[in-house]
């Protein structure tokens, strides 16, 4: 594949997954908003709790596969069918293994009530059905075909709401909630497979018990680490049912949702660039124009989120009354600390593509305990005094623990004077201009900040921290003419969408 038509694939693939998981994420707050708004506080509680139990059991059913197989497969597409199966076939494993021990725990330890235990098993099967759509979703992605994919979810996703909505209208219980999730993930699933057999591979019909081994090998420091960086994202969850009602839960989970809802976009750059920055950082790749990547994205990534902090922790209360309704405003506060976590999760995305692409994922492991430990540690002791607010402490907390270890971990992706420029710039300036007015004008009406963002991207462009000189080191990276360079030959390149 020549450069420019390789430029043009992953600047494609980000615009198609930043669409898709767009959707993803608007799902996922327009059901939060619509359980919020019919089950009320106390049985929004309940629901976010189910949800978030099935967020921890997912990298257990999961096993982490997701980030391997775009690697694996993105290197050797000959083997994505069988890579396919494998992670198929764990997931599967992953899934009946999770169904077993929750059952079993469920009942013994009561953590939820006998109302809501339906829902807990019907939750946990649609977080299996969202198992195997990762998967596919990995090979799409692996293979350039990120629009069939987008379709996929899009439809799933809008369902989803549109299910959901019908049950609230219509006054069913709230089971039915969970029962329209499994049904729009499944037709997501069901499109598919239908396309990825007939378009891009075809899967196998035996199993390869060594390759499945070999991929579980691979990937369960991966999923571990997911494990971990979801306890440490709702360790806080579970200490507020514990030490605390369901409305302070409701209240941190309405904050929470809204900024986990923002990860989108740099999740969906990092998905469409890891193949790259896998090649960039594998065997006959380039160093130094991985680590000039690195710090463009950290410039980049503090740019759009440093001013999300800014302008969620002046106006938390209008924010969470206008998305989830007045009941809800009382969670102003806890916003306003959650509110710097965007940067410390888009940041952290960066770290853990770096590590994987220089096939140093073990190590997510260790960070993440961190973050698991140091999240604990502060949830058991502001919690219980504070509620909400102590939850949102014991993020933060965790969010910081985590960047520092990768940062560490990842050392070897930085140039530190190149890095600390692409950091400072954007944080000085959208303290400038959009911290203090929100400091000196509390009163302040939330559309003013519509031109104090265009004033601050006008101060960056002004300032020389946003140019083209980014622009201008990716297009000479990927337009090099003469021989091709040893990272061209090492590792092939990605099929381009609909080419053979």
């Amino acid at each position: 594949m020549h450069g420019p038509r390789e430029t043009r694939a992953v600047a494609r693939n980000t615009v198609l997954l930043l669409l898709s998981s767009g959707i993803d994420a608007l799902s996922s707050l327009g059901v939060a908003m619509v359980a919020a708004r019919y089950l009320g506080p106390e049985g929004f509680g309940e629901f976010a709790f189910i949800r978030v139990y099935g967020l921890m059991a997912s990298p257990l059913i999961a096993w982490g596969t997701w980030s391997v197989l775009i690697r694996d497969a993105a290197r050797d597409r000959d083997q994505a069918g069988a890579l396919l199966m494998a992670s198929l076939t764990l997931n599967l494993i992953g899934a009946v293994l999770v169904m077993a021990a929750s059952l079993a725990g469920v009942s013994l330890l009561g953590f939820v009530s006998p109302e809501w235990r339906p829902d807990f098993l019907v939750g946990l099967g649609s977080q299996a059905i969202l198992a195997f759509e990762g998967s596919l979703a990995a090979i799409f992605v692996a293979e350039n075909r990120v629009l069939a994919q987008t379709v996929a979810i899009a439809a799933g996703r809008i369902l989803q709401v549109a299910l959901c909505l019908a049950v609230a209208l219509a006054g069913l219980p709230h089971v039915m909630l969970f029962w329209a999730q499994v049904a729009a993930s499944a037709v997501a699933v069901v499109l598919a497979v239908v396309y990825c057999h007939r378009r891009i591979v075809r899967l196998p019909l035996t199993l390869d018990i060594g390759r499945i081994r070999a991929l579980f090998r691979e990937s369960f420091s991966v999923g571990m680490a997911t494990l971990l960086t979801l306890g440490y994202t709702f360790v806080a969850v579970f200490v507020l049912n514990w030490a605390h009602s369901m409305v302070q839960l409701a209240l941190f989970q309405a904050g929470q949702r809204l900024i986990t809802s923002l990860m989108t976009a740099i999740r969906s750059f990092m998905t469409a660039a890891a193949p790259a920055m896998a090649r960039l950082a594998g065997p006959g790749g380039d160093p130094d124009a991985f680590r000039r990547l690195v710090a463009t994205f950290i410039k980049y990534i503090l740019v759009l989120t440093v001013p999300v902090g800014f302008f969620l922790a002046a106006k938390a209360e209008p924010v969470l009354t206008l998305l989830y309704g007045p009941l809800y405003g009382d969670g102003a506060p806890a916003l306003m600390v959650i509110a710097w976590m965007p940067p410390l999760l888009f940041l952290n995305r960066l770290l853990e593509t770096a590590l994987i692409s220089m096939g140093r994922q073990r190590t997510l492991v260790y960070g993440n305990v961190l973050a698991l430990a140091l999240g604990g540690a502060v949830g058991l002791a502001a919690i219980p005094r504070l509620g909400a607010v102590g939850a949102s402490l014991a993020y933060l907390a965790s969010g910081l623990g985590i960047c520092l270890a990768n940062g560490v971990f990842a050392r070897a992706a930085f140039a530190p004077a190149r890095t600390l420029r692409a950091a400072l710039g954007p944080v000085l300036c959208a303290g400038v201009v959009l911290g203090l007015p929100g400091l000196f004008l509390p009163h302040l009406h939330p559309l003013w900040y519509a031109p104090l963002g265009g004033l601050y991207l006008a101060a960056l462009w002004r300032l020389g921290i946003l140019g083209r000189e980014e622009l201008r080191f990716l297009a000479d990276l990927v337009r090099k003419r003469g021989p091709r360079p040893p990272l061209e030959q090492a590792v092939p390149a990605t099929r381009a969408e609909g080419k053979p």
